[in-house]
């Protein structure tokens, strides 16, 4: 019995945890100037570490250079045509 009244008392601890911290509404003023890019930044800055680290990983990079070489490659191609 303890351990189904121990069981309620968490959920109803998370229940309140996501009823205090809910989304707000991206388009609310906040009353100051660049209010909502301030709001926004503190909101995502806990991301932006796995964000740098998962842009360094080997496929990241193997993507970009495949980017590169794609669109540089037409323009290589059509300045050489036009050169001509």
């Amino acid at each position: 019995m303890y351990l189904i009244y121990k069981n309620i008392k968490y959920l109803a601890k998370i229940s309140t945890l996501s009823h205090d911290k809910h989304d707000e509404d991206p388009f609310l003023r906040t009353g100051f100037a660049f209010g909502g890019v301030y709001r926004e930044m503190n909101r995502r800055y806990a991301y932006f570490k796995s964000d740098f680290l998962d842009a360094c990983s080997l496929h990241c990079l193997v993507s970009l250079i495949f980017m590169f070489i794609a669109c540089l490659a037409p323009a290589l191609t059509f300045g050489g045509i036009i050169g001509k």
